[in-house]
């Protein structure tokens, strides 16, 4: 009998990683992914998983990682050979420091052909250094048995391990047959468990503490963090305010005063992932006496982080821990001030582990496909970085999502920071584009609008649209808005 090693091997891969968990997978076209696409198309058309296309291997990695933000689901997302893969690594990158389970699985010649010169083919082993130690490189050894055991304990391996990793599978030609093989495709899987690292108690203790939480809260369950709050009376201050009804609303408000910082001084500051959204919150962790980190990452990311405590677990309370009732009481008080001006949403994502512009729509068209309703706020520059996020087939699942665009014609953050001023600002810094964001949208085939009020934002946002939409939302001049932005935030420190 003739058997095609690729195509079968492409079909275990698929079909382990959706018996392991996997819901939804993005592909990218090309010919040598083929096996991996086809087995993909059969899972489809049998409701099996949720299949997403983009021709755009930059896009796709972001919409994948957005999905895999917001189930907290593995998501593979596949691509050909060749520079195909490479545009996978803004995404991995952005999926390795905010540990979100983005799998790169990247199609590849077979290892006779590498460094021949052959068509589409380089090094793709290693090729995201920066984003993992090593890669997975799976292949087919001719007609052996035994080997669709190994095939589906590696794939099972990755998806249950839940973080990101890449996998290289080698295809040789032909790259379509039949799935007739050596032994039966089906077999027990084997996975090895990593054993939790045990938690340990803080080494000291006061009733003057804080739990500053970033962003992404280092994945540590929110139950637990307000767990320890309760036991030790410290209070939450997030830079997510969404994260729970227990967090201080408007810490950054709060914080940005440099007066407030001295009067709510504490003497131990327990940090639960990073903190690199605001400032105000880092000058206020620099005053504590003692400081406390919470990340599994400091363990093969943050290899070099310091503190005078640092726990990859989260820690146990010590015995004994006394509370003073009225220390979380003078956060309240501040917050309830400022809570009183100002409104809030329900569920807030960002992509904070490298902080870059990159990959924002495709990310946020991610995360509405796995919600109801999604609003995405986006600079007009991270807009036009990833305008092909708004390349959607026709027969690509719909998602509701509203984006809305802060226009000011440029790099509007630049006019906030120290730079503002310096000779050049507007060439190197500020960088006018010039595009009207309105007709570049509907070339996409996107509804879109302008808007240059508050009331006429608001009309937008108060239609029940379906899909996806724009609202460009035309600011002040970038120094002026700056300006005022400036005032707003002085005026709320203030109460």
């Amino acid at each position: 009998m003739n058997y095609t090693p690729s195509a079968v091997l492409g079909e275990v891969i698929i079909d382990q990683m959706i018996k392991s968990g996997v819901r939804d997978v993005v592909i990218s076209p090309g010919s040598r992914n083929a096996p991996l696409t086809m087995s993909l198309w059969r899972a489809a058309e049998k409701k099996r998983i949720s299949l997403h296309t983009r021709i755009d291997e930059r896009s796709g990695a972001f919409l994948a990682l957005g999905i895999a933000k917001a189930t907290k689901v593995p998501t593979p997302v596949i691509c050909t050979s060749g520079s195909a893969a490479a545009n996978f690594y803004p995404a991995l990158l952005e999926a390795h420091h905010s540990d979100i389970p983005l799998i790169a699985v990247t199609a590849d010649r077979p290892k006779r052909l590498w460094k021949t010169g052959a068509n589409q083919t380089t090094t793709q082993v290693g090729m995201f250094p920066a984003a993992f130690d090593s890669t997975i490189n799976i292949f087919a050894r001719d007609m052996e048995s035994g080997q669709v055991q190994s095939w589906r304990n590696t794939i099972a391996q990755v998806i249950g391990n839940s973080r990101p990793a890449h996998v290289n599978v080698e295809f040789d030609e032909p790259l379509l047959g039949p799935l007739d093989w050596v032994e039966p495709l089906n077999c027990e899987v084997e996975v090895s468990v990593s054993k939790p690292s045990e938690r340990k108690a803080l080494k000291k203790s006061s009733p003057y503490g804080v739990i500053l939480v970033g962003h992404d809260s280092a994945g540590i369950p929110w139950q637990e963090i307000v767990n320890f709050s309760q036991s030790t009376g410290w209070p939450i201050l997030s830079e997510n305010p969404l994260l729970g009804e227990q967090v201080i609303a408007h810490s950054s408000l709060i914080l940005t005063s440099e007066k407030r910082r001295a009067e709510l001084k504490p003497e131990i500051a327990m940090v639960i992932g990073r903190l690199t959204l605001t400032r105000a919150m880092s000058a206020y962790l620099s005053l504590a006496e003692y400081q406390v980190v919470v990340d599994q990452r400091s363990e093969d990311i943050d290899t070099e982080r310091k503190a005078d405590e640092i726990h990859r677990t989260f820690p146990v309370v010590p015995t004994g821990f006394s509370i003073d009732k009225f220390w979380s009481t003078k956060f309240q008080v501040f917050s309830e001030s400022i809570s009183s001006q100002l409104s809030s949403i329900m569920e807030s994502f960002a992509n904070r582990g490298l902080a870059g512009i990159d990959g924002n729509i495709s990310t946020a068209y991610g995360i509405a496909l796995m919600r109801k309703n999604t609003f995405a706020i986006l600079g007009d520059l991270s807009f036009l970085h990833d305008i092909n996020g708004l390349l959607i087939g026709k027969d690509e699942k719909s998602a509701n999502l509203t984006i809305i665009v802060i226009s000011n014609d440029g790099g509007g953050i630049f006019s906030t920071l120290p730079q503002r001023d310096v000779p050049g600002f507007e060439k190197i810094f500020g960088t006018p584009h010039g595009r009207d964001l309105v007709s570049i949208t509907e070339s996409y085939g996107i509804p879109a609008v302008a808007v240059r009020t508050l009331d006429a934002l608001r009309a937008q946002l108060s239609r029940r649209t379906q899909g996806i939409n724009v609202i460009v939302a035309q600011m002040p001049d970038r120094k002026e808005n700056a300006g005022l932005l400036q005032k707003i935030t002085d005026s709320l420190t203030l109460l």
